[in-house]
């Protein structure tokens, strides 16, 4: 498996660093076992803290809830014609469209409540540069 890791800072996915350099960051604080990480061969991003290899790391390793952006942090593009706060939090009507986020080819995905679409982004699975569409909406 390679030994080139990324990792999730804030909004941003940074990479490839080699495993030393992972560890200096995880000593500084910079990540922490609540940092979300990925490597060749992983199926999804990971908590380091769920990763048996990375389970030696040492430093400060502490996590703070406020360094977790909220998804009222993003800033659309432009302003939708439909009101967030009449939808249903549990209603499944919003459809997600990743891989120019991420620098590939786009793929869709969904439908999700918006109660899931934050939990994605509170997970970093979905960031500010996903395009999120629902009906309402004159594009994504």
């Amino acid at each position: 498996m390679s030994d080139e890791w990324y990792y999730v800072d804030g909004k941003d996915r940074v990479g490839p660093i080699a495993h030393s350099e992972l560890e200096n960051l995880f000593g500084k604080g910079k990540i922490n076992k609540d940092s979300y990480v990925w490597k060749k061969g992983f199926d999804n991003w990971e908590h380091v803290r769920n990763i048996p290899e990375l389970g030696g790391l040492k430093g400060s390793g502490s996590s703070s809830e406020s360094e977790i952006p909220s998804l009222s942090d993003i800033k659309p593009i432009h302003e939708s014609p439909v009101n967030l706060k009449s939808i249903d939090n549990d209603k499944k009507v919003f459809t997600v469209k990743v891989g120019y986020d991420r620098g590939g080819s786009d793929s869709e995905y969904g439908p999700f409540s918006l109660a899931q679409l934050r939990l994605a982004y509170e997970e970093n699975r979905i960031n500010d540069k996903t395009f999120i569409f629902c009906p309402g909406m004159e594009n994504w």
